[in-house]
């Protein structure tokens, strides 16, 4: 059986304590080495144990402190190696999962896909889908899927409907424009005339009046010495 150095340290002080008490038995029961006083040889083999003790002492002593050296070095490097082994185990434990594991092959990865609503076919997916019933809750006034072409469409025949009404009212506001400044042109034009009338007749009426002033001064000069019912006056 293996003896641990505290095992040998019991043992001989055991062996110590054996030896002494036979000694002790020698000197008091034989009566012929039994004296009285001091013995000195007793005292002298006492210290000569003593230092044995001491020795045997800081002998296991040191040789319990290299066994705990040793030890020590040989934990660490069964903990080194432990942890080798834990850090190799691991990373092939990581490059399984990474090459025969991956997520989207799981099984429950559908539980938490990130684009899984992505995935997911919509409640709807055409007006007259069969899935959407009236419990549905899926179709109502209004919210059919084509209602933004439709919206789109409805804007832009609005904007071609304003775009109709502001060319029309343009036209309309031309034309006015244009039957004013006729109106006005031809009220001008009448202006004109007229003024062109009133100036030709007072022209007239000036020639008329210097024929009628000659025809009377050469009626004066031509008349005989009474007067003659024939004079003209204007």
């Amino acid at each position: 059986m293996l003896m641990l150095p505290k095992d040998f340290k019991e043992a001989a002080a055991i062996e110590r304590r054996r030896r002494f008490e036979e000694d002790r038995k020698c000197r008091i029961f034989n009566a012929r080495k039994r004296i009285l006083g001091v013995d000195e040889d007793t005292l002298k083999r006492q210290i000569e144990e003593r230092k044995l003790k001491e020795e045997e002492e800081q002998r296991l002593n040191e040789a319990f402190e290299q066994q705990r050296i040793r030890d020590a070095q040989l934990a660490t490097l069964l903990e080194r190696k432990i942890e080798e082994d834990k850090r190799r185990m691991n990373s092939e434990i990581n490059t399984f999962r990474t090459v025969y594991q991956k997520p989207e092959n799981r099984r429950e990865f559908d539980l938490y896909d990130p684009d899984r609503l992505k995935k997911d076919i919509p409640c709807r997916l055409a007006d007259d889908d069969p899935r959407c019933g009236l419990s549905s809750a899926q179709k109502f006034e209004g919210e059919d899927l084509s209602s933004k072409e439709r919206l789109k469409t409805q804007v832009e025949q609005q904007r071609a409907w304003l775009e109709q009404q502001m060319a029309e009212r343009k036209a309309a506001e031309n034309e006015r424009k244009s039957a004013e400044e006729a109106y006005q042109a031809a009220l001008v034009a009448r202006d004109k005339r007229a003024c062109d009338l009133d100036r030709m007749e007072q022209e007239t009426r000036r020639r008329l009046n210097e024929a009628t002033l000659r025809f009377n001064k050469a009626l004066v000069s031509h008349k005989p010495s009474s007067p003659t019912p024939n004079t003209l006056t204007v």
